[in-house]
């Protein structure tokens, strides 16, 4: 008897008989049809004759949201929205859908310029029909955006990376127990230029780098005595042109085998992971001889707050080695007095993953000597490969002792300034407009000190001497005239 999958709105779906599928045929298949296109990992869509959507899926919805503010639905122009996305691309998507209507299927690499920025999308394409009529379109789309840019590092050209997708299927190849080869796949000629004609009962050693021969030898002899036995290799190649990739596999003597008769060699061509890593290597070298050389301190912890890294200037900077402080909590380096800032900000870490936090504490050096640093601690636990909370300081000590010293010499002179029994005032060399005055000059001049300080140094001064004291105040020399500016000028 046939059946149909129904809901029965209990968690699991049951088998109902035809007379059931009868009763509810049309919701059961669009909620099945919704479900589908909602678990799809990517964007879904499909549009009638008039352009006019007809189902999207809520990643999709969510995308045209983020983009340009717009809460997209059924019956909403395709192309208008599309427009909206990338102006380039409307003309271009209504060829493509023109062409679908005819009937053809289409795959599809576009690229979007979005918020200012490329974004790369495989799309397909594919008529719905309704008996002989084409009645919409069903899209499905996929953001490679990430896929595409990710070799950017060393790169890569967008020919490049499309040859590298389209023939990374695995190298197959059959040898006899003389290392000859008996079958290979197509993938070989793909991968390594290599026609039926030239690999065909050649020795497999022939396309093995000289320096790795030796090896690759041991591993065929091991190979002959292991039957059954899966042997990991990996080892460069010798390609046609002379230059040098890298395949790792597996290799299986299956010669007992009836239907098989040889030594399998499953492998695929890592040559790009392995330039990736060597390149990863250098950077990761390069980055760790900037660390070990830095004077800044860096520091890891787990979240329990134990130390799991240090930099080698924690040595040069507190007088700990490694095994001091490795899985030791990380309130061991703080004076007392900074506890409560650095309670507080492992706090604040662990309650904002990504944010950074400026620092500024005080730490113990062995000997006992505080030692006060600033810096910035970061949550990095939720990001692989660093899964720690890391801070950067750097000594700030002779800096906070210098500004120490300057602040009390600021304090020095201003207090001789301020307590200075002669009349001293500081004024704008332009506008000679009085900026300070210490109090003896105010009580000299008779003013209170707000009427005093709304004055310039002419109000001040005898009619007779205004242009001495301005060349006097613009050159900078000492005067000799004690009359220049007169007692008691208050009226």
């Amino acid at each position: 008897m046939r059946t149909a999958l129904i809901n029965t709105g209990q968690g699991q779906p049951r088998h109902s008989s035809r007379a059931s599928k009868a009763q509810h045929p049309i919701p059961d298949q669009e909620a099945n049809l919704l479900a589908l296109v909602e678990h799809i990992d990517g964007l879904v869509w499909s549009v009638d004759r008039n352009m006019q959507y007809i189902i999207l899926n809520s990643a999709l919805r969510k995308k045209i949201r983020e983009l340009i503010g717009v809460d997209a639905s059924p019956g909403d122009k395709m192309l208008d929205l599309l427009a909206l996305l990338d102006p380039t691309k409307k003309r271009e998507w209504e060829k493509i859908y023109e062409h679908a209507f005819k009937g053809k299927s289409q795959r599809l690499l576009q690229k979007f310029i979005l918020n200012n920025k490329p974004a790369f999308f495989d799309i397909s394409i594919n008529p719905i029909r309704n008996g002989n009529e084409i009645t919409g379109l069903s899209c499905f789309a996929l953001d490679v955006t990430e896929k595409i840019t990710y070799d950017a590092r060393i790169k890569a050209s967008e020919a490049h990376f499309r040859t590298l997708i389209e023939n990374s299927t695995d190298i197959i190849a059959v040898l006899n127990k003389e290392g000859e080869v008996i079958y290979g796949s197509p993938s070989i000629e793909n991968q390594f230029g290599l026609s039926p004609q030239q690999y065909l009962n050649a020795n497999v050693f022939n396309f093995i780098a000289e320096e790795d021969r030796p090896y690759a030898v041991k591993k065929f002899q091991e190979a002959l005595k292991r039957p059954g036995k899966p042997l990991p290799v990996q080892t460069r190649t010798l390609r046609p042109d002379g230059s040098i990739g890298y395949v790792e596999g597996l290799v299986t003597n299956l010669l007992a085998k009836p239907e098989i008769q040889g030594i399998v060699c499953n492998f695929r061509d890592v040559t790009e992971r392995v330039m990736a890593e060597e390149a990863q290597k250098q950077v990761d070298l390069k980055f760790r001889a900037l660390i070990e050389n830095s004077a800044d301190l860096i520091m890891m912890a787990n979240a329990m707050g134990q130390f799991t890294y240090g930099s080698p200037s924690v040595r040069k900077l507190l007088g700990w080695s490694g095994k001091d402080y490795l899985n030791k909590n990380v309130f061991c380096f703080i004076h007392p007095d900074s506890i409560p800032d650095a309670t507080q900000l492992l706090g604040g870490l662990m309650q904002q993953p990504g944010k950074s936090f400026t620092i500024y504490l005080t730490l113990l050096h062995r000997n006992g000597k505080s030692i006060q640093v600033e810096g910035l601690a970061t949550n990095f636990l939720h990001v692989p490969g660093i899964n720690a909370l890391v801070a950067n300081f750097r000594d700030i000590t002779e800096r906070k002792k210098a500004q120490k010293r300057i602040h009390e010499s600021e304090n020095l002179y201003r207090n001789l300034f301020n307590k200075s029994p002669l009349p001293i005032c500081v004024c704008d060399a332009i506008s000679l407009k009085f900026l300070e005055a210490n109090d003896a000059a105010v009580k000299h001049y008779g003013y209170s000190r707000k009427e005093f300080m709304n004055l310039s140094a002419p109000d001040l001064c005898m009619t007779d001497g205004l242009e001495e004291l301005r060349a006097l105040l613009h050159s900078g020399r000492k005067s000799t005239n004690q009359r220049l500016l007169r007692k008691q000028a208050r009226k």
